[in-house]
C-alpha cells in the first residue's frame, strides 16, 4: 500500500503532466467528512514544494472549516471582491502555499446568490492569472447545489471519496449527473484511512480517471 506522501506525489504528477493547462480546480465529494481539507493541503504544499504557485481557496459556504483552521474568520476572502481580499491571499501560510478564506459572514442565500452571479467567474478568472494553480474546496454533492455551480465555472473538478463509505451505484448517478450539467469531471480521489486513524491525520489515496 502507498504510503500518504507518495499518493499525494502521484496525484501533483498527474496534475502537472495534464493536458490541460494550469487552473482552477474544485474538490467536492458524495458527502461531508471525506477528508477534502486533508487532502487539498497536502496537495497544496507538494505543489508548493516543487515551485508552482498555487492558491488553496475555501469556498465551504456551509462548514468553512478551512479558513476556521487558518484563524481567518471574518476576515476578508472569495466573497468580497475588494483589494483588502486580494492583499489577504497574497500572504503564504504554513505549507507554503497561499490560501484565501470564505470571506466576511454573510447569509447563505447571500453567499448562493453571489456563487451565481458573474462577479464569481471574474473572480476566479482572476486568481488564475496569479497562480498556476486554484484549488477550490466546496461542499459535497448532497448538501446542495454549490458544488454543480462552481464546477461550472471552474476548469475541472474532483470528487474525493472515503472508500469506508463507497458504495458505488449512488455514487455513479451523481457523478452522471455532474456530467449531464456540463462539468469537466477529472477523476476521482479515493481517500483510504488505515485502520484506527482516526480522523484522515494519515491517509492513502488514489486518482482513478473518470470514464
Amino acid at each position: 500500500m502507498l504510503n500518504w506522501r507518495e499518493a499525494v506525489y502521484g496525484l501533483r504528477t498527474a496534475l502537472l503532466q495534464a493536458e490541460r493547462g494550469p487552473g482552477s480546480l474544485q474538490f467536492t465529494s458524495f458527502g461531508p467528512g471525506e477528508g477534502k481539507s486533508f487532502v487539498l493541503q497536502a496537495l497544496a504544499g507538494s505543489l508548493a514544494e516543487v515551485g508552482r504557485s498555487t492558491l488553496l481557496v475555501d469556498a465551504q459556504l456551509r462548514r468553512p472549516w478551512l479558513t476556521e483552521h487558518f484563524g481567518l474568520s471574518g476576515e476578508p476572502g472569495l466573497f468580497d471582491l475588494d483589494e483588502e481580499a486580494a492583499a489577504c491571499w497574497r500572504r503564504p501560510v504554513e505549507g507554503g502555499f497561499c490560501f484565501l478564506g470564505l470571506g466576511r459572514q454573510r447569509e447563505l442565500d447571500e453567499h448562493l446568490l453571489m456563487l451565481g452571479g458573474r462577479g464569481m467567474r471574474a473572480r476566479l478568472s482572476d486568481l488564475t492569472r496569479h497562480f498556476e494553480f486554484v484549488l477550490l474546496e466546496s461542499p459535497s454533492l448532497n448538501e446542495g447545489s454549490d458544488a454543480l455551480q462552481l464546477g461550472l465555472l471552474t476548469g475541472g473538478t474532483y470528487i474525493v471519496a472515503a472508500t469506508d463509505r463507497f458504495s458505488g451505484i449512488p455514487e455513479a448517478h451523481l457523478c452522471e449527473d455532474l456530467l449531464d450539467e456540463g462539468v469537466n469531471l477529472l477523476g476521482l480521489v479515493r481517500n483510504d484511512p488505515p485502520p484506527r486513524s482516526g480522523l484522515a491525520r494519515k491517509s492513502w489515496f488514489r486518482k482513478r480517471e473518470s470514464r
